[in-house]
């Protein structure tokens, strides 16, 4: 589980989990939750019609079954989404979906590996320092590459709440611990 992820979200996600256990569709519907967090949070008139305590909830709910329909979300991702309506907890569904999202890339041994350099890194230079993560982490590697220029030079890779600072700024800063 990532970290910050509240405990509530966790359970949720938990929970949606062990009921797919067996039907291996766990995958799709973590996928579709995350198509309607995605509307959910790029179309602020529809998490303020959903939320709005003006409209009575009976209303709110069929709005918002007839946006999961038009979505053509699957059985299990629909009752999910109304479940967590019913229980108040709709404004936690972006945070459950990265729970569950978390929780399938577990079951899946993918590792998300974010490498952040201080200059653009070529096609080339990415693909060798990626083979050489790849020999000292298990799992299924999926990169992500970030520039940030404060870093000065060298890289900073981070996993699994792991951070391996290589960076200029990095040392500089350990100079001035050990200094100070």
């Amino acid at each position: 589980m990532a970290k910050g992820i509240s405990k509530l979200a966790n359970r949720y996600a938990k929970a949606l989990f062990k009921v797919d256990q067996g039907m291996n569709n766990i995958t799709a519907i973590a996928q579709e939750l995350a198509q309607f967090v995605e509307l959910w949070q790029t179309a602020p008139e529809l998490s303020l019609c959903i939320l709005n305590p003006a409209y009575p909830k009976e209303q709110r709910k069929n709005a918002l079954a007839g946006i999961v329909e038009l979505m053509g979300l699957s059985g299990i991702a629909r009752q999910f989404i109304e479940m967590v309506f019913e229980n108040n907890r709709i404004v936690e569904l972006p945070e459950i979906t990265q729970a569950l999202l978390d929780l399938v890339e577990k079951q899946a041994e993918i590792v998300r590996v974010r490498i952040e350099t201080a200059r653009e890194v070529g096609a080339l230079e990415k693909a060798e320092y990626e083979s050489r993560v790849q020999v000292s982490i298990l799992g299924r590697l999926v990169f992500e590459w970030v520039v940030d220029y404060e870093l000065l030079g060298g890289m900073v890779i981070k996993y699994d709440g792991k951070v391996f600072d290589g960076s200029i700024r990095g040392k500089l800063e350990k100079l001035g611990e050990s200094i100070g």
